[in-house]
């Protein structure tokens, strides 16, 4: 099965990197995955990075995405929320303003087990991985999702968050410098029990 990544359907602008991670494979003192959050704080990208795409004060109005796969999370209200059949999957678009964009492409997946950067180059052999790392997000923090930074001829660097669910496969993709934007997007984000198959 081949994976893709669609690009460019996300507002064209220049991107500002993080920088580098300083570990690839951090792990809280449990052995357990970190959450987004943490890994951020953990790489010192956090909360706010030169450029980052500002978090979303915390009196700001949300309303919630509900999504007929059965996945919902909360977003701020001036995000506006459109999707679309593409021929070989479901694109979820989220635009707002001051760089608050995002997209989510969703595709039938028949493997088990979290995405690994290999999983990706398996497919994806071209592709730039750069800081990968597992990371636990959600609102249950109980999905384990591969999160890394790429590179797109339209966007410039990109924040990618993979991860599978139920025979599908979740591929978000956000400019590199709104992680406090995109993170919490993913910390409200679920999974309905009476949607999954």
């Amino acid at each position: 099965m081949t994976i893709k990544i669609v690009a460019g359907l996300i507002a064209v602008g220049i991107a500002i990197t993080i920088g580098m991670f300083l570990v690839t494979d951090q792990k809280t003192a449990e052995g357990e995955p970190v959450t987004f959050f943490q890994f951020l704080t953990n790489s010192g990208t956090t909360p706010s990075v030169p450029g980052d795409a500002p978090p979303p004060p915390p009196d700001e109005k949300k309303a919630t995405y509900d999504h007929p796969l059965g996945f919902s999370f909360q977003h701020p209200t001036d995000v506006n929320i459109t999707s679309f059949d593409d021929g070989e999957g479901e694109v979820v678009l989220g635009q707002g303003k001051e760089r608050r964009a995002f997209q989510i492409f969703i595709l039938p997946f028949d493997e088990e087990g979290p995405v690994t950067p290999e999983r990706v180059k398996k497919d994806v052999p071209d592709m730039q991985i750069e800081s990968p790392q597992q990371v636990l997000i959600g609102k249950n923090k109980n999905i384990a999702a591969l999160i890394f930074l790429s590179e797109s001829q339209e966007l410039g660097k990109t924040r990618e968050i993979w991860f599978s669910h139920e025979g599908y496969l979740y591929q978000i993709t956000t400019y590199a410098d709104a992680d406090s934007f995109i993170g919490s997007l993913l910390e409200t984000w679920r999974f309905e029990e009476q949607y999954q198959a």
